[in-house]
């Protein structure tokens, strides 16, 4: 039998046929990324370990407190949050140019392009969070924060759609003739363990 290996998906193979080939079936998510977001998690952790008993406080009693002048939204730290989140979110929209720029090979696979927007688009909102003290004061505030949170929800729904089309290597959709080809190969592999294998 012979294999395949596209992108995100291992091979079932099937008994040797004349031009036959593996069929593909897809796999969890890239480890890169998984790796990436769980690295970032912890960093998030720990630093909410060092900030929340200034976020737990009411906002009045917000000005008292030894981490004002660095977490508040214009403070060091504060600041820092919203200039990478800022950062993150524009960064994030090169997919979107890198898709236009697809046969364009040296500028990476969109397997990690997709990997890296993924990442943004989750990261750059959470600093966006954590800049605004997790407080929404006015209504400019409000509908941004609100329309962010569209964005990002409707964004990892995009992503398991993206899952579910079949890729090759380096992350471009398969084309339809080798799609169609798959499934030729499929349904004759599935004849050859017999009658029985098609029900």
């Amino acid at each position: 039998a012979r294999s395949v290996q596209r992108e995100g998906r291992n091979t079932l193979t099937m008994p040797a046929l004349a031009g036959s080939r593996a069929i593909p079936s897809r796999s969890g998510s890239s480890w890169p990324l998984l790796a990436a977001l769980a690295v970032t998690a912890l960093a998030f952790a720990v630093l909410l370990l060092y900030s929340w008993r200034y976020y737990a406080l009411p906002w009045d009693a917000r000005f008292d407190s030894d981490l004002h002048r660095r977490l508040r939204s214009s403070g060091s730290i504060g600041h820092l949050y919203g200039n990478v989140g800022l950062l993150l979110i524009f960064g994030n929209l090169l997919y979107l140019v890198r898709r236009r720029l697809v046969n364009v090979t040296w500028l990476g696979s969109m397997k990690a392009w997709m990997d890296w927007h993924v990442f943004s688009g989750i990261v750059g909102p959470v600093l966006i969070v954590l800049h605004s003290t997790f407080t929404l004061r006015t209504w400019p505030a409000i509908v941004s924060s609100v329309s962010l949170a569209i964005v990002v929800v409707t964004g990892l729904f995009g992503r398991y759609l993206y899952r579910l089309v079949p890729r090759v290597a380096d992350g471009r959709a398969e084309p339809i003739e080798e799609l169609a080809s798959d499934v030729d190969h499929a349904v004759m592999a599935l004849r050859a363990f017999g009658p029985g294998a098609m029900e």
